[in-house]
């Protein structure tokens, strides 16, 4: 049985890609392949970090990891709104507005407890936790809905001994949300050339702040 061959359109993607990195770019943007993508990939950490981390592992989640995974539960939907209508900018924005809020979000929460996952290997650590229920932002409740993902049961830099590769979970999701953030603002700008060249060719004068 002979081997079988990739598809030819596969086999052409890097050519084309150099060929004219902008203009695929923007067509994979405006399809929702690209978006569902992004949402499932975010969805995906969230469960991961539960299954595995929570449910094998047994490490418990603290304040700053419920927030964490409702921050990459926020880039999850914002993918999902994106895909509603990717080839119509207007209804993707509110896509784009809450993936990257959601993103720098959870890219400063990760920045936080890496700084307190360094500070807890001092025998003398006093974990900044907040004692009680996690606030999360807008006053929803996630924890009350799905108390096993959102419950803060741990305390903050109790998983610093933890590391893949020598990286800490804090570090993995520093490298995790700024590639959401690096894929999310070529995606915008891929799209805004798009734009400009769509009306550049139809002759129309590109409004203002475009």
């Amino acid at each position: 049985m002979g081997v079988r061959k990739p598809p030819k359109a596969i086999l052409r993607l890097p050519g084309e890609l150099l060929d004219d990195f902008w203009g695929v770019l923007g067509g994979w943007e405006r399809g929702r392949a690209l978006w569902l993508s992004g949402g499932l990939s975010a969805l995906a950490v969230e469960l991961f970090s539960y299954f595995y981390f929570q449910r094998h592992l047994g490490l418990k989640p603290c304040e700053y990891c419920v927030l964490i995974r409702f921050a990459v539960l926020g880039l999850a939907l914002g993918g999902f709104l994106g895909a509603i209508v990717p080839a119509f900018f207007p209804a993707k924005l509110p896509g784009y507005l809450l993936s990257l809020s959601a993103s720098l979000w959870g890219l400063h929460l990760s920045v936080k407890l890496d700084f307190i996952n360094l500070a807890a290997m001092d025998p003398d650590f006093f974990s900044p936790c907040a004692s009680g229920r996690v606030k999360f932002p807008f006053g929803l409740e996630p924890d009350k809905l799905f108390p096993a993902h959102f419950s803060a049961l741990g305390t903050c830099g109790a998983d610093s001994a933890w590391s893949f590769w020598d990286f800490t979970m804090p570090e993995i999701l520093i490298i995790v949300f700024s590639l959401y953030i690096l894929g999310l603002l070529l995606m915008l700008a891929a799209s805004i050339l798009a734009r400009r060249r769509s009306l550049k060719g139809s002759g129309a004068t590109p409004p203002a702040g475009t």
